[in-house]
Formats: C-alpha cells, structure tokens, sequence
C-alpha cells in the first residue's frame, strides 16, 4: 500500500503498485493531529535509530515515511521499539484514507 499525502492535506492511496487509486482530503482534525505529529522531535530520533524487531520475520510489513527532510524506515517484526511517533502517524494516515 502506498499513501502519499500533500501539504495541503489532499491524499492519494493505492493497494496495487499504483494501478488503481483512491483519493481525497484530511479533515482539519486530522490534518492537525499530522502537524503536531511530524514537528515531534522523537521523529528525528526514531529516523536515525534501527528500525527493526528482534530477528527475522517471514511476513512483515515494512514502512517507509518520508517527512520533510527525514526518511524514517520502520520493520514490524517482532517489538516495535521506540517508533511511537512513526506507528502513530502510520495509523493515523490508514485510518483516514481507508474506505474513501
């Protein structure tokens, strides 16, 4: 799944490499809670720390958010670390853009 989201909150999601895609617009509400998400200073930190879980998974999912100027790679195999700020973002961008 790829989601890509505007500065102007407009948002473009596509399950199948980009074949077919939805679209739309984030509430103020969540466009808010993106803001205040993305000027969390732990996202710097969680981008330059590992990005993993304990060992290997035969079937993960892999996230990769580029924010700003921070690309921030997220593993979910296993303990989700200190990816807080990412998950929550993750969530919040799946939640918002699904059933559109």
């Amino acid at each position: 799944m790829t989601i890509k989201v505007r500065p102007d909150g407009t948002w473009w999601r596509s399950e199948d490499g980009g074949r077919t895609a939805t679209k739309g617009e984030l509430t103020a509400a969540q466009m808010a809670e993106l803001q205040r998400l993305i000027a969390d200073p732990r996202l710097a930190a969680e981008a330059k720390s590992a990005a993993g879980g304990p060992g290997r998974c035969a079937d993960a999912f892999v996230y990769f958010l580029n924010v700003r100027f921070l690309a921030i790679r997220y593993e979910a195999c296993g303990r989700t670390g200190n990816h807080e700020v990412t998950l929550a973002i993750v969530s919040l961008l799946q939640t918002a853009t699904k059933g559109q």
